[in-house]
């Protein structure tokens, strides 16, 4: 079993948000049906395929979309293996700040892990590590460079494909459940780009 860790990272790059999907499968069978705006659209939650048959990855994105969020999605994927150990269900969730002054600056991200690793610890743990990663992006409907963050996770090799299923989702639910997810206030100045 690997162990439970939590890592920062930042990826050298940058894309464009929104961005399109692409026509054909990527070598891994996985694809890219590209940005859908769901706080304007909340409906085409239930018609994202990367979140079919994955209660947890819905939610997530009702929550990270809703109308009091700060936030608003990106992408999301997820995977299930096996191996000679078992089964690893592997998969990430990407959001942005849905405000141009936060999503310019590293700082509001950097704090987001550090809350989301401080309250973690002090929850059941899952058999998971957690990535975060943060990514350069233009937000193009703004017109603003800032930031996105997505938050990779992966089981350990669990003995049953339920198991691993259920494993990935808690920890999909513990993001959305962290408390720092909420710390913009409501009456706050700045500028949304959705």
């Amino acid at each position: 079993m690997q162990q439970q860790t939590i890592f920062l990272s930042i990826k050298n790059g940058g894309k464009g948000v929104p961005y399109g999907g692409a026509d054909e499968d990527r070598p891994d069978g996985s694809r890219n049906f590209g940005f859908k705006n769901l706080r304007s659209n909340p409906e085409e939650i239930e018609v994202i395929p990367e979140a079919q048959n994955v209660p947890a990855l819905k939610n997530a994105l009702r929550v990270l979309n809703a109308p009091e969020s700060p936030f608003f999605t990106i992408g999301c994927e997820k995977a299930l293996q096996k191996n000679d150990l078992g089964y690893q269900v592997n998969g990430y969730l990407e959001f942005a700040f849905n405000y141009c002054e936060l999503v310019a600056d590293a700082q509001f991200y950097f704090k987001l892990f550090f809350d989301f690793n401080q309250w973690y610890w002090s929850q059941q743990q899952q058999a998971v590590q957690f990535v975060f990663e943060l990514e350069g992006a233009q937000f193009l409907d703004a017109n603003v460079a800032g930031l996105t963050m997505s938050v990779w996770i992966a089981t350990s090799s669990l003995p049953t494909e339920e198991l691993a299923r259920s494993t990935w989702e808690a920890a999909i639910d513990l993001i959305v459940a962290s408390p720092s997810l909420y710390s913009v206030p409501d009456d706050n100045p700045y500028r949304r780009i959705y």
